[in-house]
């Protein structure tokens, strides 16, 4: 039997992973202040660490929420996102690396490790840094299954213990990891050694956090049920890349209007990506075809795994449920995925016959070709754009405190995100971004006027404010700083001046405000573009970006 190792140099299939990550995230470093949590930045800025650790929310992922994060956050913002998409790549490499240890031919490997680099449903672990914590996870979890696999035990504890220490929700597909690598290595004792000592360590864990709180906030999140089910369904639609709506905002179901969508980049640009992935297989090719690539035994119990390890991803639900639904819980259901895909492309690549090979490889053009155009999307129309926005909100909020110096900001009608990346309404984020970058006592917030319109006894008379404020919004492109604005469908006008509400006249003021509208229409009223312009795909991903930047400087 022929081997089932590629005939390519052995470095070569490493490098073309990385090389594919080059391609597919270059413009992270671009993001900057971005789909980011503000008031996590402002956190670690500001309280000391041992306040953050009696947090049961940032305590229960220690090695992110008290070690990486922070250190993340030190960093320039473009720095940090590019640290996030080192790690989600040599995460692939060593994914690539550990399929090749249990025996499967290196184009099911390689086919794999970069359908999980690209694969959709990363977008809120990679862009959004408070998300990131899967990114790293997932490295240490494969990293310890690839050390375990190669007979080092010792070294692979610390790194799934690690894993389990990134989340909550790597605990089980780390047991099931070893369950598998137990049966794959045929060393039972040391195998049930292992589980135990990961199981006795994170229960030990578990049990300091619990001490810690004195019992009380153990579990910031909890169990329901009734919302398992519905997040399993959500999860699952994430999970293999079918929300686009979804890939980044952590509570897009529940939070966005339908039509904030993610935005993608013109049909070219699929072209384009489908093209270096017809010529990326092609490579793949070269390496050869084994006379049995793929036995059915290693077939059949391959696609066992990865349905179990599918499953053993869902069981984060056992635990946060309460918890609004977040995609970065997908990154690691993303390697059963990844794996089961090239296992049912593979074969027909590696086959004599002329038609399975053809279908083979335009399975595995479309398999990596898509999800690279998705990626690029969620950078160059979803992930920059955002960042330009939300730079272009600070310049405003800094023109509103420069005229109206010591007065609150009430920001109305803002845009909350570009298709399926943040802004930073969505993640109340004014407060303190406004504090960080625009003045350490200015306070902004765009809650306060939504709120008051939304109470039942809105109407003249009411207090919305005990202090006099400032209106910011948009309109025809143009930014306006009022004192007054209306109600949209009443015929009331919240005042600035008085902080009260009154009854309109027969002339009302030319600022209308607007509740609710889509961020896709706030977007393009703020920067004075028709709204066709933010409908899939957009047609001048480069105009829409250089129009947000030119409003970082709009005097």
């Amino acid at each position: 039997m022929h081997s089932q190792r590629s005939a390519l140099p052995a470095l070569v299939l490493p490098l073309v992973i990385i090389a594919t990550a080059v391609l597919a995230y270059h413009g992270v470093f671009l993001l900057g202040h971005g789909t980011d949590s503000p008031w996590d930045q402002e956190m670690y800025r500001t309280l000391p660490l041992s306040t953050v650790a009696a947090n049961p929310v940032y305590n229960r992922y220690p090695l992110w929420g008290l070690v990486v994060y922070p250190l993340v956050l030190a960093m320039p913002l473009w720095a940090a996102h590019t640290v996030v998409i080192a790690a989600h790549t040599l995460a692939a490499v060593l994914f690539f690396a550990l399929l090749r240890a249990w025996r499967l031919p290196d184009i099911t490997a390689a086919l794999a490790a970069i359908t999980y680099l690209l694969w959709p449903a990363h977008a809120e672990s990679l862009f959004w840094l408070s998300g990131g914590m899967f990114a790293f996870g997932a490295l240490f979890l494969v990293a310890g299954a690839l050390a375990y696999a190669h007979g080092r035990p010792l070294l692979a504890v610390p790194l799934l213990f690690g894993a389990m220490l990134f989340s909550e929700g790597l605990f089980f597909p780390t047991l099931l990891m070893v369950l598998v690598l137990l049966v794959h290595r045929r060393r039972i004792v040391e195998g049930i050694s292992v589980g135990g000592t990961l199981v006795a360590l994170y229960a030990l864990f578990q049990a300091v956090r619990y001490t810690a709180a004195g019992g009380r906030d153990f579990s910031p999140y909890g169990f329901s049920l009734e919302r398992a089910g519905g997040h399993f369904r959500e999860w699952s639609r994430m999970a293999f890349g079918l929300a686009s709506s979804q890939d980044v905002a952590w509570m897009w179901m529940r939070a966005a209007p339908s039509q904030d969508s993610g935005l993608l980049l013109p049909p070219l640009y699929l072209a384009l990506a489908l093209g270096f992935a017809l010529g990326l297989t092609l490579l793949l090719l070269r390496g050869g075809r084994p006379a049995n690539p793929l036995p059915l035994p290693l077939f059949a119990s391959g696609m066992v795994i990865c349905l179990a390890w599918f499953v053993a991803s869902a069981l984060i639900f056992l635990v946060v449920s309460r918890n609004d639904m977040q995609a970065r819980y997908t990154t690691v259901a993303a390697l059963a995925i990844a794996a089961a895909l090239a296992l049912l492309v593979s074969p027909l690549l590696l086959q004599r016959s002329r038609a399975l090979m053809l279908a083979g490889t335009l399975a595995a053009t479309l398999l990596i070709g898509y999800p690279l155009y998705r990626a690029w999307s969620n950078v160059w129309v979803n992930g920059v754009p955002a960042h330009l926005l939300n730079q272009a909100l600070i310049a405003d909020m800094r023109a509103a405190a420069a005229q109206h110096p010591g007065k609150p900001i009430f920001v109305i009608d803002d845009p909350r995100a570009v298709g399926n990346a943040f802004a930073l309404g969505r993640e109340w984020g004014y407060v303190p971004t406004a504090r960080q970058f625009v003045g350490p006592d200015v306070e902004a917030n765009n809650e306060v006027a939504e709120g008051a319109r939304q109470r039942a006894d809105f109407g003249p008379g009411m207090l919305f404010s005990s202090r006099p404020c400032v209106f910011l919004g948009w309109r025809d492109g143009q930014r306006f700083i009022s004192q007054r604005v209306l109600a949209n469908a009443t015929s009331l006008v919240m005042n600035c001046a008085t902080g009260v509400v009154e009854q309109v006249g027969p002339t009302p003021p030319k600022d209308v405000f607007y509740f609710q509208n889509p961020s896709r229409y706030n977007l393009a009223t703020m920067l004075g573009l028709p709204l066709e312009t933010f409908i899939d795909p957009v047609a001048d991903p480069f105009d829409l970006n250089k129009r947000l930047r030119s409003r970082t400087t709009q005097p």
